[in-house]
């Protein structure tokens, strides 16, 4: 234009979003929107034009893409407390928010564990054997950080179950009778054994 650079006016938009996002521009549709500002409201891929215009009507346009990219501002870790038998083990899982109160879609975190056990980078935890706690549970992202409690339990004595049936044999000298039973853990299935007498 013949008018200069002044006489230009920029106007921008975002034809490209994430579902439901919303673009702010600050100044916009005017000169002084040559260097503008933007906020947004979700992470996610934009993209984003600016068309000039000069008094006579003629456009150019550009585009750039811009990828909002998610911080976290809160970790929960769940369950938050546990009791496992020592020895045993547990997994943990971690939800959180990002800077725009969504929903993270996969934190990456550091686990911790100040005792009882040791916790792998998926979050599970493999309990010690000594009872005791509650023992701390941590997650770490950046600056963000979540704890849960897990508290060690010994584990119970399995029960010796002998056959229900008797079974009356005479036994000779240096001679080995071997009767079948099974030792049954709380809550697992039957491991065979077999019993000399």
């Amino acid at each position: 234009s013949d008018d200069g650079e002044s006489a230009l006016t920029y106007t921008w938009s975002a034809p490209s979003r994430p579902v439901g996002a919303t673009v702010t521009f600050g100044d916009n549709g005017t000169n002084a929107a040559k260097s503008t500002s933007v906020s947004f409201d979700r992470a996610g891929a934009y993209l984003l034009k600016v068309t000039v215009a000069d008094p006579t009507g003629k456009t150019a346009e550009s585009t750039v893409s811009v990828t909002v990219r998610q911080t976290p501002q809160s970790l929960t870790i769940n369950p938050a407390n546990s009791t496992l038998y020592t020895r045993a083990s547990t997994p943990f899982s971690v939800t959180g928010l990002d800077q725009f109160g969504q929903a993270l879609s996969a934190p990456n975190v550091n686990w911790s564990a100040s005792g009882g056990g040791t916790i792998s980078a998926a979050g599970l935890f493999t309990a010690g054997s000594t009872a005791g706690g509650p023992f701390t549970i941590t997650a770490t992202s950046g600056s963000v950080q979540a704890t849960a409690s897990v508290t060690l339990q010994t584990a119970p004595l399995p029960n010796l179950v002998l056959p229900a049936t008797s079974v009356t044999q005479q036994i000779l000298a240096n001679t080995a009778v071997t009767r079948p039973f099974r030792i049954t853990n709380t809550g697992g299935a039957p491991l065979s054994y077999a019993l000399t007498l």
